[in-house]
């Protein structure tokens, strides 16, 4: 059996070590999320059944591209180490705007799609380039993720993971903002763009 980049030396360890470097903070994170689906949830929700897809779309697409890159079919033959270390610099990249966007949020961040009561619109640091950062991360995460396990294949349904979820999720987040902020939001959403500074 030939095993994939990621499980070789000495890709095994750097693979091993970006990943605890990156979950670890995103374990807070999980408990909050958990938390929230579970009913505890501070504020008016707007759509809970989209966390819970969130989260199993993301856990499917996840294993199955980890399962996949143990396969011949869709594996990166070509420059496996230079494909390899594009994925880390994506996944580093993703995983860093994600955090900071939800730092700069703070107590407003929820994963569950909630407007608290004294909710303020947030318009510092990078939420002054760009309406959804968070997103921005989760795409460079994904794929990032799926170029590390060294198959196409894997990239692609990873990925395709976090753009269903941002297609549907995103224009709720929006609609519900609007209805807390009117003008303010709209205003807001003149000024910036949604992923991507000044193109998209």
């Amino acid at each position: 059996m030939s095993y994939p980049i990621w499980l070789k030396y000495p890709y095994l360890y750097i693979f091993s070590a970006i990943f605890v470097l990156i979950v670890v903070p995103h374990i807070f994170i999980a408990k909050q999320t958990f938390k929230q689906v579970l009913g505890h949830i501070e504020g008016k929700v707007y759509d809970l059944r989209w966390t819970q897809i969130y989260i199993i779309l993301v856990t499917t697409a996840t294993l199955t591209g980890i399962l996949l890159s143990f396969g011949k079919i869709g594996r990166i033959e070509w420059h496996q180490d230079f494909w390899f270390f594009c994925g880390l610099f994506f996944l580093s990249a993703g995983a860093t705007i994600r955090l900071i966007a939800i730092l700069t949020l703070g107590r407003y961040f929820s994963p569950v799609l909630t407007i608290r009561q004294d909710h303020i619109l947030v318009e510092r640091g990078i939420y002054s380039l760009i309406r959804h950062p968070a997103y921005t991360g989760l795409f460079l995460f994904m794929l990032g993720f799926g170029l590390l396990l060294g198959n196409w294949l894997s990239m692609v349904i990873i990925f395709a993971a976090a753009i269903t979820i941002a297609f549907f999720r995103v224009p709720l987040e929006e609609k519900a903002l609007i209805e807390k902020f009117g003008d303010e939001y709209r205003s807001y959403m003149i000024r910036t763009k949604r992923y991507i500074p000044y193109l998209f």
